[in-house]
């Protein structure tokens, strides 16, 4: 048996061993972001017939996103009676641990049933580009997080 042969193996093992290592760490460095995005109304207004919110949007993750569409549902009250669905689309920067306000004028579908109340809930998906993925990940929908957010809004009288 020769034993010259065991410490060259060895060196060659624990090399690979450590060229793994560093090909796994800078894998889990190029993984798609797990910190969604998330949204809040900053602002709200409404009359009978339409209202102005202003949504806030906080990237928590490191990564530079664009916003590329908001799908939404406005629903009004208590009941949460739906008073609008609509998409909204374009380009909104969204950089890593940074946030963007997007400004929404919403005309009612239907006029508010609860005419007291000025609470408004907004609920959707919105979708998002981001070109530093990994292997292809953007195929497995990870660039879309749904959302819910409540406010009571400012009346204007018409």
């Amino acid at each position: 048996m020769d034993y010259q042969a065991a410490p060259a193996v060895r060196a060659i093992a624990v090399r690979r061993c450590f060229g793994l290592i560093v090909a796994l760490s800078m894998l889990t460095g190029c993984v798609a972001n797990s910190s969604n995005p998330v949204v809040s109304i900053a602002s709200a207004s409404m009359s009978d017939s339409s209202a102005d919110v202003t949504l806030h949007i906080v990237n928590p993750g490191g990564r530079d996103l664009t916003v590329t569409s908001i799908s939404y549902e406005l629903n009004h009250g208590e009941m949460g009676f739906p008073l609008a669905s609509e998409t909204w689309t374009g380009q909104l920067g969204l950089p890593a641990q940074g946030e963007a306000d997007l400004p929404l004028s919403i005309p009612f579908d239907d006029e508010p049933i609860e005419d007291d109340s000025t609470l408004l809930q907004i609920n959707g998906e919105m979708s998002m580009e981001d070109h530093t993925g990994f292997l292809g990940l953007s195929f497995m929908n990870l660039t879309a997080t749904p959302f819910q957010a409540n406010i009571e809004a400012r009346r204007i009288d018409p």
